[in-house]
Parts: C-alpha cells; structure tokens; sequence
C-alpha cells in the first residue's frame, strides 16, 4: 500500500471536526427570526388574500349561471329521471336561507305555471371563500339580500345591486373592513372582479 496515501488519510481524518455547539445554535437562531418573518406577512395579506378569493368565487358562480341561462338547464322535478321542467330564471342572492352573511344562494325558476315559482330542490346555499377556513372573516354586501338574475334564451340580466361609479356590482370585504373588493355586473353580461372602490 502506498505510503504517502496513507499518510494522506491520516492527515485528513485528524483535520475533519463537526459543527460547534455555537454554530448550531446560531444557524437554529436565523431559522426561527425567517419562520417568524413569513408567519408575520402571511398573516397580514391573509385577509386580502381571502377576500381576492371570495370574489374570484362569487364571479364564477355568476358566469356559470350565466352560460346556464344561455345553454338552459333542466330539472327532473317528479323523480321519473326525466328533466321535464326548464328553468326560466337563474337567480343569485347575496343573502342565503340561512341568512348569514358569509354565505349566499342560488335558485332557479320555473315559468310554465301561471304564477313564477321555485323549481323544488333547486336553492342551495354556498359559504364564500373556502370550506374549512375561517370563511367567516370575509363578508357579502353587509348582510343585505340583493339579487342578480338571469333570463334565458339571451341570458339578459337584471339586478337590485348597488352601483359602485357607474355600474352594480357585490361588494365583499374582510370581517375588519380593511380588505375589500368589487364583483361588478355590467347590463351587456361582463362580469369582472376588481380591488378598486368602483366598477371601471
């Protein structure tokens, strides 16, 4: 065996030290000041986070009832598995059955009896924002039951909502007020979402 290889190891393995106690302690220091920084920013654009996304929620219901409006839908109201009564009406409220203020409704109508009613089994109440977390922080138009509806075959819309400039739209806002945005719905059917305190 080499000689110099061996005098090469041995050189290396009495050279070779861990890391000291204090370096340790130091990297473990600069790893909790980083998770305290990140926990600090995402708790501050939380609710501005929350409520992007309950407006981002609110405006694809509002789409979807829309192309519902244009497309029709069906439902089967006498249990036969036969759709046999077509919705002439896709009604959104911004105040649910349940009529709180973190949820809104959805409802069709029927129009072929003489006085409009509810198609049966047709209301649903949603919570906005997400499932599991927390939806109560983010809020729909103070609790007030306002109303966007549309009328196939145009999918012509109408509503009760207040404007915000020159057109309607849903306000949501975190549970502090702080955070807010604006679903606006024009009379030509767009449909946008925006941080601004009006509709553009």
């Amino acid at each position: 065996m080499d000689y110099k290889f061996l005098k090469f190891k041995n050189f290396y393995l009495s050279t070779k030290q861990g890391f000291s106690l204090v370096e340790l302690l130091t990297v473990m220091a600069i790893m909790i000041i980083m998770a305290a920084v990140l926990l600090v920013n995402r708790n501050e654009s939380k609710p501005a986070y929350d409520v992007e996304t309950g407006a981002r929620q609110v405006a694809a219901q509002l789409r979807a009832l829309q192309n519902e409006a244009l497309s029709g839908k069906s439902f089967d109201t006498n249990a036969d598995g036969i759709a046999d009564t077509i919705a002439c009406e896709m009604r959104f409220n911004t105040k649910a059955n349940n009529s709180m203020e973190y949820a809104y409704k959805i409802s069709y109508y029927d129009c072929t009896v003489p006085i409009k009613q509810l198609i049966p089994g047709s209301s649903q109440d949603f919570n906005i924002g997400k499932k599991f977390v927390n939806y109560r922080d983010v809020m729909l138009s103070e609790n007030v039951d306002y109303y966007v509806k549309f009328t196939p075959p145009q999918a012509t819309v109408s509503t009760d909502l207040p404007f915000f400039g020159a057109e309607p739209g849903i306000l949501i806002k975190s549970r502090d007020g702080t955070k807010t945005n604006l679903v606006c719905v024009y009379k030509n059917g767009r449909i946008l979402e925006t941080k601004n305190a009006v509709c553009p």
